[in-house]
């Protein structure tokens, strides 16, 4: 088969990227079928990983993808399917697929009873859909967040007693649970993994396996579950704590995202949450994780979603007339040049951060010198005050004096230097107040 996926950027470890991939691996198989993914932007981390699998990478540009007739069309973000059908894409089967509630992205497309199936993320995201364009609710398929078969091949002792190593998983860690890591500093080794976080990478069994608790909320709840470790579901929308046998059917119709009540925490009280609630948590997970491989097992839920695809519709081709080729083209190309100089941008801000550190390492010395200069200016006052009290003579006083208000002023000025860089360090690193945001449901 020849399988094509649209998305609309491979550019970081987030969600609507691993879910693409994830699903892209399992159909490559044994590699009889070819597998493209389309986008309008890519990195080359990511165009390399997932090359390593045999999956081709091409933009939503390219002629070359429209060469070929594809068996099934998975499509995420809705411009870049408008743009290739637009140009005489040709495909049997047409999924539109919708990842988030929110996003205007995720939006489906106009023309949506042209498709063969419509899939969306969680039950949330189904109603919303199902809402804003008035499509039957019994038109759109849930599939939540999957988990590859590999997850569950791997045998993970947690600790009983309590944590004594977690995993914070997320792209945008809340301030109060940045702050667990020098709360908890000598009793709970804890590791931030994400953008803001101590490394960014691909979450893989072997990472998690190195902790007895994640905190997260998305894609990452279902693959601690499935490898026996307890969830603390809480991240940017708050959360509900622990993912419990009591809890987990209403989170997942949430995408454990944390919205059902979004509910803060303070430091201390996510804290003392975490620490009471975990022995409870640690005694359903072997439950909970056969809970998980029977809702969310990637190979059993993708077979029965071809099962159903085979009775499904053909696509039904849609006049050129009905697609606003000039807006789709537009925005890709817009988009492409926008996301090309972010992360431009974001390498000049590492660059720069780099030297930021070495002069921080140059501020210290500074300060150490000071701290010396002070020493000595303390030792000459001790000796110029008895030269006053015992009547010395005038010149080898004023020399004394003048040396000393020397120093005091080389003092001042190296001051004034270090503020100056601090302050200077202090603006680079304040990211300025974005006017949008565009973040895939986890």
């Amino acid at each position: 088969m020849k399988i094509l996926f649209t998305i609309a950027y491979l550019d970081g470890y987030h969600g609507s990227v691993i879910h693409v991939l994830e699903w892209a691996k399992y159909f490559i198989g044994g590699g009889q079928n070819k597998v493209v993914v389309a986008t309008i932007f890519s990195i080359k981390e990511i165009q390399d990983l997932f090359r390593s699998f045999g999956i081709h990478v091409q933009t939503v540009t390219e002629p070359q993808i429209l060469a070929s007739e594809y068996d099934i069309v998975f499509s995420y973000h809705f411009p870049t399917i408008g743009l290739l059908l637009n140009r005489g894409l040709k495909c049997k089967k047409l999924i539109l697929g919708s990842l988030s509630s929110y996003e205007p992205l995720e939006s489906f497309s106009s023309y949506w009873k042209n498709a063969s199936i419509l899939l969306a993320m969680s039950e949330e995201t189904r109603q919303s859909q199902s809402s804003k364009f008035n499509i039957p609710i019994a038109d759109i398929y849930v599939i939540e967040n999957l988990v590859p078969d590999e997850f569950f091949n791997h045998e993970h002792k947690i600790s009983i007693r309590g944590p004594q190593k977690i995993a914070v998983v997320s792209n945008h860690i809340p301030a109060e649970v940045k702050a667990l890591g020098s709360y908890w500093k000598d009793t709970i080794k804890i590791d931030f993994i994400g953008q803001g976080g101590d490394r960014i990478q691909l979450v893989t069994p072997d990472l998690l396996c190195q902790y007895d608790l994640v905190i997260t909320i998305g894609k990452t709840v279902q693959y601690a579950l499935a490898l026996g470790i307890p969830v603390f579901e809480y991240d940017r929308f708050g959360g509900n704590g622990y993912i419990c046998l009591e809890n987990v059917d209403k989170e997942r119709k949430y995408n454990f995202s944390g919205r059902p009540t979004n509910r803060k925490l303070s430091l201390d009280e996510l804290s003392c949450e975490i620490i009471a609630g975990y022995s409870k948590a640690a005694e359903e997970a072997e439950q909970l994780k056969e809970y998980c491989r029977n809702n969310f097992l990637l190979s059993s839920r993708l077979g029965n979603l071809l099962v159903k695809l085979k009775s499904s519709q053909d696509y039904q081709q849609i006049c050129s007339n009905s697609f606003n080729e000039v807006g789709y083209l537009s925005f890709c190309n817009w988009t492409s040049a926008l996301k090309g100089q972010c992360f431009e941008f974001l390498d000049t801000v590492n660059k720069l951060n780099q030297k930021l550190q070495a002069n921080e390492k140059i501020i210290n010395q500074l300060n150490q010198k000071l701290n010396s200069d002070e020493r000595i200016i303390k030792q000459l006052n001790s000796k110029f005050q008895p030269l006053i009290k015992n009547g010395a003579d005038y010149q080898r006083c004023m020399k004394f004096l003048v040396l000393i208000n020397f120093l005091r002023k080389i003092k001042h000025k190296l001051i004034s230097i270090s503020r100056r860089i601090k302050r200077f360090c202090t603006e680079l690193l304040t990211p300025p107040e974005a006017d949008c945001n565009y973040c895939s449901e986890k």
